[in-house]
């Protein structure tokens, strides 16, 4: 099945479908009988980080219902593709290209063994019709220090 949009060509410096107001990297820790933390790092730990966690926000510039669909492609600092995942869904805009309506997608990629990360840099690319629309470096580290602050 094919869906055409029509809105227009995206490049570099325009995007008449979104805006990407942020890009962040999550880790999501999973506690059996606990609420799930989520935090937002552009650090890991190498040794127990399984799955890193692309969020990305972006406000809508169409007035009809149309389709997203987005790659996040993970990359090591020598530019290897290491792995990717992709979501698609349609943006229903209820007619409103307000500034007030934002999307959020959520997209991961790793594995139960955390092996598959290497103490290294990485970068995520998030890519919408053939065109990277954001970037993302964060890393992987053997020395991992969490600075909490006080509400």
């Amino acid at each position: 099945k094919f869906h055409i949009q029509d809105v227009g060509l995206v490049t570099m410096t325009e995007n008449p479908y979104f805006k990407v107001l942020s890009l962040k990297t999550l880790d999501i820790l999973k506690e059996e009988g606990k609420e799930d933390q989520i935090l937002n790092l552009k650090h890991f730990w190498h040794n127990n980080t399984t799955y890193v966690t692309t969020q990305v926000e972006l406000q809508n510039k169409v007035k009809t219902k149309w389709l997203c669909e987005l790659f996040f492609n993970y990359y090591d600092d020598s530019g290897l593709l290491i792995g990717g995942s992709q979501e698609i869904g349609f943006v229903n805009s209820n007619n409103s290209t307000d500034e007030e309506y934002r999307i959020t997608i959520k997209s991961k990629w790793g594995s139960e063994d955390p092996t598959v990360w290497l103490k290294d840099n990485y970068r995520v690319e998030v890519v919408f019709m053939d065109t990277v629309v954001a970037v993302l470096p964060f890393t992987h580290l053997s020395i991992f220090f969490i600075l909490l602050r006080e509400n």
